[in-house]
């Protein structure tokens, strides 16, 4: 059997120079067909990577190169395994058989939570005062200056906010939404005015490092988003948690071009989380210091969907992630002493990250079962059906677990039949949100 555990430890920069992605500089470029050439964002942490162009080419060691060569799990594996010799485990006839029971998690490195410091004070920071200073910064006091900068631009025109407001309407959103009053959004009729003020406050090298900007093949600079050319962007913004200063987008083309349609992506993010991480929109300092209940939803439409008062008692918080999985381990502990209710799409991918799954691996075939009570027995009964036969277990945590292991107070999630609507905003779009809220 192939040794995945060390498989999964090979530095991914290794095994994308192994496949012949190619690199740019210091980075490595999507082998996705793009426009125009997109450097991929690795987590060393981690140890994985992303595009966030078009957000199909991400994953781990093995799940790229599945993708890269179209090929099954295990001949994934064996692939990595040939390429840099790494030994296969081998299990001796006469030994007890070992497979009987789903492995137990697999030990990480621990989490680094982060810690909210009570003693600190929220800053509102003007940007001018800091602007005279842009020189003498850090990297990281730049990047909250520049998308700032980028994210006010939007907030101060009027007829912006008309368009924003008009868009969110077609998704049942009322324009007294709380939380519509934080997104910006900018307009293409907007763009050759903001890309002027842009180069006229900082520097180009920085602009393309913050990924504002980014370098064609002809070596020209441009705007990273430049090629939408109908509607504007919407940017939802994550927020430093001390601050009003932000830390990076989701962007939302209102009308965006054919490839993110025919890719169905809706939403791109722009951020470099080799320098920062940043938080999901709605994780703020006002959450974190006062919030009893939290709502985590997927995608920030979903969140803004959820009615104003549930709860008469309580006021409502919530935070909406860019996908299943754009929820850092590290920021679980700031729900710690609350109470948090997970609203993910009733498909299979908000199941699988809710309650996690486990993936039992016979020959070429694999079996994946939720890690929920159902999915449990399930399991069970599909191993006793294999008798004699050898088999590996890929245990997978989900959400649920890792809020656990953080110190939340509470958790749960809610579920409805997907014949009223597929996630949050499709309910309050059909009029079915009194079926999960009374």
């Amino acid at each position: 059997m192939y040794d995945i555990e060390n498989i999964k430890t090979i530095p991914i920069a290794n095994i994308l120079s192994a496949m012949g992605v190619e690199h740019k500089g210091k980075y490595f470029l999507c082998p996705n067909n793009h426009k125009t050439s997109q450097a991929l964002t690795i987590y060393s942490k981690t140890n994985t990577c992303k595009c966030f162009n078009c957000g199909d080419f991400q994953g781990d060691s093995i799940e790229i190169v599945k993708k890269h060569f179209n090929l099954p799990f295990l001949d994934a594996c064996k692939w990595i395994s040939d390429t840099f010799n790494i030994s296969t485990i081998e299990n001796q006839e006469n030994q007890p058989r070992t497979f009987q029971k789903p492995a137990t998690p697999k030990v990480k490195k621990e989490i680094s939570y982060v810690e909210f410091d009570n003693s600190k004070k929220f800053t509102k920071i003007e940007l001018q005062a800091y602007l005279a200073q842009y020189n003498t910064l850090k990297d990281a006091q730049r990047l909250k200056l520049v998308y700032t900068y980028l994210y006010q631009f939007g907030l101060k025109n009027i007829e912006n906010e008309a368009k924003k407001v008009s868009f969110y309407k077609t998704r049942g959103v009322p324009k007294n939404s709380t939380y519509l009053k934080v997104i910006s959004y900018i307009d293409t009729s907007s763009f050759e005015e903001l890309i002027k003020t842009l180069l006229a406050t900082f520097p180009m090298e920085d602009l393309l490092e913050f990924k504002v900007f980014k370098q064609k093949e002809d070596g020209e600079n441009v705007f990273a988003y430049k090629y939408i050319n109908k509607g504007g962007l919407l940017l939802v913004p994550s927020f430093d948690l001390y601050s009003n200063m932000v830390t990076g987008f989701m962007v939302r083309p209102t009308e965006p071009p054919t490839w993110m349609k025919e890719k169905k992506i809706k939403e791109l993010q722009l951020s470099n989380p080799e320098i920062i991480i940043p938080m999901p929109f709605g994780l703020t300092y006002n959450l974190v210091r006062r919030a009893k209940k939290v709502f985590i939803t997927e995608g920030h439409v979903d969140l803004i969907s959820i009615p104003k008062n549930i709860d008469r008692a309580i006021e409502n918080y919530g935070v909406g992630i860019p996908g299943v999985n754009g929820l850092k381990d590290e920021f679980l502990s700031l729900f710690k002493d609350k109470e948090v209710v997970v609203l993910f799409d009733q498909d299979e991918a908000g199941q699988k990250s809710y309650f996690g799954y486990s993936s039992i691996i016979v020959g070429d075939t694999t079996t994946m079962f939720l890690n929920n009570t159902e999915g449990k027995k399930s399991q069970k009964a599909f191993i006793s059906s294999l008798k004699d036969k050898k088999f590996t277990t890929d245990y997978n945590k989900g959400l649920h677990q890792k809020l656990i292991e953080a110190g939340v107070k509470s958790v749960k999630t809610l579920t409805w039949d997907k014949k009223y609507g597929k996630d949050i905003n499709d309910l309050r779009i059909n009029g079915n949100l009194n079926k999960i809220f009374e």
